[in-house]
């Protein structure tokens, strides 16, 4: 079963929103966005879809809480005076067909009834939305759209299911507990607690219900399958119940509860130790020595003097301990990031998908990136992870393909997005990066940690002893690529300038060290004057230059124009576009180079290229 589409109606900032999953169970999804853009909003809004019969959650989904916003906060700001609408999201399913038959032959076995397959859409909606009424919640629902025909016992033929029969809150249920649980993880649960309180009752401390989850999936990933609340919490509270917890205490040290509970918490605790500090390691690239997690009970009395057990979590480092809490808190988020996801539970198949709302953003800039090996360990080929991020160190050039940009309000032309947040113009969109480049190629920073990630150029130290200097990004890209995919043996190394004006220090390094360079230049009036400014100003020669016309003739002026119709029909392609722009070129080798590589061998643009290669080496070999 699979999560293939998420619509959002009316909740905060988004008017009407639609996130599509591809279909591919263990996809990736990156939302990219300045910040303020409303990605968070949107992470929220998927988070709230729990599909309930009677106010019972099906999803077995305990541990968040329903109640994480108050309805009235949800109601989008401009509408807050007067709203009679609905705050929605709707889930888009998809069943594979085994998945029915399998639900059909349960159904009958269990419950004595049984469904007609060719009845039960393969594909279908569950709707989850608040009604309000001046600006008054009203009522909320969940609305199936599943309408499968049935044939009860004793029944002789098949019929049609309303909302109120007992078949039809039995089939929304078996098929609610068998859809992927959807975790979300919000930046509050990276603030580990000091101790976790893992018994009954009511907490005081922040997020406590998702700790404690996470360490009862911890134990029953154990080989003795071991209980949260029968090997832990009733042996430590059923423990000399009338003692008073000093006097528990001391009894408690000469117990056989003791020496049990231990035993279960050193398995729990070298379990955990083995995913975390290798992992931290890894990502850290430290050698944390022989360190290794301590977990101690506590037993403490409640407000009304009931008895509460919690658990602390230690990092042990020779004869040293320390909180957990008490750790950098960069090790703080890791921890908890490695606690929730390597030990998590999904669904019965054990399916999820999991939210990240800024992963990593404590981590330093290398760890960042290492990070994304760890969300492709969780996504396993079933989990779908949906993460947002404004870092370009967590960017992965390969998911592009299911990246979106998110905005809000109006799109500006320029740097400055104050103007895109007043109440009146909040309207928080996704589009998938593809389309939104294509359609706004001149609005780069919404989308500028991409372009951080694909667009690194070497710096003035990296500079290699013969160098064919290039005026842009377009330039060194599309070269960069020849060379990658089809010439890996032409020997030239491409340096991109930045501009044809901006050559003199590089020059003049370049002539300082007796170092071999050419210049490629564009056919142009700035590219004329250019060349004449560095001919007049520095040590250097002619042949130290070649412009795109010398090679093609006066027809070809720019790198742009050595690409043939055929591959620019499918850039355009490529980004919903009837004509590419210069950007969008060079997007598309960029993309290529960095990632997976899509554009295909067009003999006619492989002809020019190796042709401008050619007379490039040939130049800077008579140098």
């Amino acid at each position: 079963m699979k999560f293939t589409a998420f619509r959002i109606k009316n909740y905060k900032g988004i008017n009407d929103l639609t996130i599509t999953l591809n279909g591919n169970k263990g996809s990736i999804y990156t939302l990219v966005g300045l910040n303020e853009s409303g990605k968070t909003t949107i992470l929220e809004a998927i988070n709230s879809f729990r599909p309930d019969v009677d106010g019972i959650h099906v999803m077995a989904q305990k541990f968040i809480s329903p109640d994480l916003h108050p309805l009235g906060t949800l109601v989008p700001k401009k509408k807050i005076g007067n709203f009679n609408d609905y705050i929605s999201v709707t889930a888009h399913i998809k069943m594979e067909e085994e998945e029915v038959l399998t639900l059909t032959r349960y159904c009958k076995s269990e419950y004595g009834f049984q469904i007609d397959p060719d009845s039960f859409p393969l594909e279908f909606e569950v709707t989850k939305r608040h009604a309000f009424k001046n600006s008054a919640h009203a009522e909320s629902q969940t609305l199936w759209g599943v309408h499968p025909l049935v044939k009860r016992k004793r029944g002789r033929k098949f019929v049609s299911l309303s909302g109120d029969d007992e078949e039809w809150q039995t089939i929304v249920r078996e098929v609610g507990d068998c859809l992927p649980r959807i975790v979300y993880f919000p930046t509050f649960l990276f603030d580990f607690p000091e101790k976790i309180q893992v018994s009954e009752g009511e907490c005081q401390i922040e997020g406590n219900e998702y700790f404690r989850q996470v360490v009862e999936d911890a134990l029953n990933s154990l080989e003795d399958s071991l209980d949260l609340e029968t090997h832990i919490v009733s042996r430590i509270i059923n423990k000399n119940p009338d003692l008073s917890i000093a006097d528990w205490h001391t009894a408690w040290m000469q117990s056989d509860e003791r020496d049990q509970v231990d035993a279960v918490l050193t398995q729990l605790s070298r379990r955990i130790s083995q995913e975390i500090f290798s992992r931290w390691n890894d990502i850290s690239d430290t050698d944390l020595g022989k360190k290794e997690l301590e977990i101690q009970p506590l037993l403490e009395a409640g407000d009304r003097g009931e008895r509460q057990v919690f658990l602390m979590f230690k990092v042990k480092d020779n004869d040293l301990s320390f909180k957990v809490s008490e750790r950098s808190l960069g090790f703080r988020w890791f921890f908890c990031f490695l606690l929730f996801t390597r030990f998590f539970r999904g669904n019965e198949q054990g399916e999820s998908i999991f939210l990240f709302d800024e992963p990593a953003s404590n981590l330093h800039s290398k760890a960042q990136s290492k990070l994304l090996d760890s969300l492709e360990t969780i996504s396993a080929g079933k989990n779908d992870i949906i993460y947002s991020t404004h870092s370009h160190y967590l960017i992965n050039p390969l998911w592009l393909e299911t990246a979106s940009v998110v905005t809000n309000g109006s799109l500006t032309d320029g740097e400055s997005i104050d103007a895109d947040f007043g109440v009146e113009n909040t309207d928080i969109h996704a589009q998938p990066y593809r389309t939104f480049v294509g359609q706004n190629a001149d609005k780069g920073h919404y989308f500028q940690p991409v372009l951080d990630r694909l667009q690194v150029s070497p710096s003035l130290l990296e500079t290699t002893r013969e160098g064919v200097f290039v005026e842009g990004k377009s330039d060194f890209y599309i070269l960069c690529w020849y060379k990658e995919y089809h010439d890996t043996g032409c020997g030239l190394d491409f340096l991109p300038i930045g501009g044809v004006t901006k050559a003199s220090a590089l020059m003049s390094l370049y002539l300082g060290l007796a170092y071999r360079f050419v210049f490629l230049i564009d056919s142009d009036e700035e590219g004329e004057k250019s060349k004449d400014r560095y001919l007049r100003d520095l040590p250097v020669s002619e042949d130290a230059f070649l412009q795109i016309g010398e090679v093609f003739g006066t027809g070809k002026k720019e790198i742009e124009d050595v690409i043939s119709g055929t591959l620019k029909k499918v850039i355009a392609k490529k980004y919903g576009v009837s004509k590419p722009t210069k950007k969008h070129i060079q997007r598309a080798f960029s993309e290529a180079l960095s990632g997976r590589n899509d554009l295909p061998d067009d003999q006619e643009t492989l002809s020019n290229l190796g042709t401008l290669v050619r007379d490039l080496r040939t130049r800077l070999e008579v140098r």
